[in-house]
């Protein structure tokens, strides 16, 4: 008996949609859903200046503006949207540089992201009562907008002053790009939404609220004209490039309370001379101060445990910087390219220096080591030609060479202290040629030292003479690296 196997076929029946038609009615491209009850305008051939939206196409109503459909029109002055449009999709008209006005209508309920960005010649627009969702930065770049009105009547959005909120004004949204001098933030507001403030050139001065919990990502990236900016203390977070590229900005006090300061928070403020780091910081963000090239100090607070990566990278007028004992770790490149830095000291809580840490610290002479030699990066000191690395005495992991730099014992001591009738004398000793300051102070508790005199121990010794030494109670001197 023969057996025959028969193969089994198994048949799939796919319902294939009928695509949607893609067509020209005048200067509009335009496809029509499956159903043939909607119309979306796809792209704009015509040659710009005042364009009106149709209604209807061939009896079918208009609902939807695409995605970039009428994106860099550059010639387009006027738009005025049909009466059936629903919504206006992502980027729709991003880049009508000419675009000065432009009309929506009643029915419109969603203005996609970025709809208008970089609508850069638009001077107002009104929001219709109808909007329920408006995204991301659908106003930004718009460099002549001065006003954005929203209906009374809208139940999700409002609007004063010319700048956009939520309903109940608890998140600022949009301040438009064209806003000029200072500008005060309600007090009811808790939160700024990302990049409410971003690219607002003409603003001067800004007062941000207590009541202000929040201030989103690029909140005020590249506000160029901004001098002055007073943050809420209730802020706890300064978040991602939340005033990068403020050029004109020459200080900033962060307030107490916030605990970390974020990737490029203040990178590229160009002149920012000084910034007020409070006790409560425990974290220095990547590229937090980076490019800040008129900072000249800083001093790091306490509680901060890592500066990161890039953190005061070609920072190029940066002359002192104070690390403190709490600090453990300096991240790659955190002061790179910092040319005008001449001397810092590396507290013993720090284990682990990064790559490229002080690379290309053309004037840095000296750094000191106050504990054990840390692990070392590659290229730390790169380029560093002039620098010399001291330790102190007790500490170990110490050669001749450290990180490609010479190493020296920094070990001065006092010695044939004299009290005369006027003055105060002593020889300080060490090893020859090492660079000492001597400071004198009368009061311990004040933490207030007087400097003396900067030197170097040619020959291993200095004879100090301090005229008027002896017209205090009580006198305190100590050696410091200069």
């Amino acid at each position: 008996m023969k057996v025959h196997v028969l193969g089994i076929l198994s048949f799939v029946f796919l319902a294939i949609p009928r695509l949607a038609s893609a067509d020209q009615y005048g200067d509009f491209t335009y496809e029509t859903n499956a159903a043939g009850t909607e119309v979306t305008i796809t792209g704009y051939t015509g040659g710009g200046g005042a364009v009106v939206i149709p209604d209807t196409i061939d009896s079918v109503p208009v609902t939807t503006i695409g995605y970039q459909a009428f994106d860099a029109c550059s010639g387009l002055t006027n738009a005025v949207i049909g009466n059936n449009v629903i919504e206006i999709r992502s980027y729709a008209f991003t880049g009508c540089t000419d675009l000065t006005s432009v009309t929506i209508p009643d029915s419109v309920t969603t203005l996609g992201q970025a709809a208008f960005n970089a609508c850069s010649g638009l001077t107002s627009v009104t929001i219709p009562d109808s909007v329920t969702t408006i995204g991301h930065v659908a106003f930004r770049l718009c460099d002549s907008l001065t006003n954005i009105t929203v209906d009374l009547a809208n139940t999700s959005y409002s609007s004063t002053d010319g700048v956009l909120f939520d309903k109940t004004k608890a998140t600022l949204l949009q301040c438009p790009g064209g806003k000029t001098g200072s500008y005060a933030i309600p007090d009811s507001v808790t939160r700024i939404a990302n990049r409410a403030f971003s690219h607002c050139e003409s603003l001067t001065s800004v007062t941000i609220p207590d009541s202000v919990t929040t201030i989103g990502q690029t909140a005020f990236d590249s506000c160029s004209g901004l001098t002055s900016v007073v943050i809420s203390t209730n802020i706890t977070e300064l978040e991602y490039q939340t005033f990068r590229s403020c050029d004109s900005l020459p200080s900033v006090t962060i307030p107490d309370g916030v605990t970390n300061i974020g990737y490029e928070a203040f990178a590229s403020c160009s002149s920012l001379t000084s910034v007020t780091i409070p006790d409560s910081v425990t974290s220095i963000g990547m590229s937090a101060f980076q490019w800040c090239t008129s900072l000249t100090s800083v001093t790091i607070p306490d509680g901060v445990t890592a500066i990161g990566v890039q953190a005061f990278r070609h920072c190029t007028d940066l002359t002192s910087v104070t690390i403190p004992d709490s600090v453990t770790t300096l991240g790659q490149a955190a002061f790179d390219y910092c040319i005008s830095l001449a001397s810092v000291t590396i507290p013993d809580s720090v284990t682990n220096i990064g790559n490229y840490a002080f690379d290309d610290c053309s004037s840095l002479k000296r750094i000191y080591f106050v504990g054990d030699a840390p692990t070392l990066g590659a290229f730390a000191f790169r380029n560093c030609d002039n620098t010399t690395v001291y330790y102190r005495p007790g500490t170990t992991g110490w050669g001749s060479i450290f990180g490609g730099r010479p190493a020296v014992l920094w070990n001065p001591s006092f010695g044939g202290i004299d009290c005369g009738v006027d003055a105060v004398s002593c020889t300080v000793t060490g090893t020859p040629s090492i660079p000492i300051a001597v400071e004198f102070s009368s009061n311990l508790l004040s933490n207030c030292w007087i400097r003396l005199v900067t030197t170097n121990l040619t020959g291993g010794s200095f004879d100090l003479y301090h005229s008027g030494g002896t017209n205090y109670p009580y006198g305190f001197y100590r050696t410091v690296g200069p």
